[in-house]
């Protein structure tokens, strides 16, 4: 899993050079400055009980989410060398999918639910019966929340 975080809008200062993000089958984070290629500028065991399946950064919060297969989402804060300020572990099954919009993260598992959390109150807002079985996509707009998975709808 590779997350691309060059030239991201209201990324810090840190990520405005040449950094890529990549998670591993073992749940390693692990972030790669292209100047330094032969090794990684920052390494986190960010999720012990598999690999990393989804990332995603917030520029609203400056926060790097990691969605793992041991059913957990870690908030990275960005700004303090990706130190965990939360943990949800609020799905049942494997998390297929991660989307962030704004402070919420959007997240759909094996179990075909998507839940929705705010990263600015560690909160659980929605959970939503989106699919009879696992929400392998989502995508977030303005005005729309998408989901797709492997019931086919």
């Amino acid at each position: 899993c590779t997350y691309n975080l060059i030239n991201q809008k209201h990324s810090p200062k840190y990520f405005q050079t040449l950094i890529v993000a990549t998670g591993d089958q073992a749940g390693t984070l692990r972030l790669w400055d292209l100047r330094m290629a032969q090794k990684a500028a920052m390494s986190k065991q960010a999720h012990p009980g598999g690999a990393i399946n989804e990332m995603k950064y917030s520029s609203t919060t400056c926060t790097f989410v990691t969605a793992g297969a041991d059913k957990s989402i870690m908030v990275n804060d960005a700004r303090m060398n990706m130190r965990t300020i939360v943990t949800f572990d609020s799905h049942k099954d494997f998390i297929y999918s991660l989307q962030v919009a704004d402070n919420f993260i959007f997240s759909g598992s094996g179990d075909g639910m998507l839940l929705v959390h705010d990263i600015k109150t560690s909160e659980l807002l929605y959970g939503l019966g989106a699919n009879a079985a696992g929400v392998r996509c989502i995508e977030v707009t303005e005005q729309l929340l998408i989901a797709a998975g492997d019931d086919g709808n």
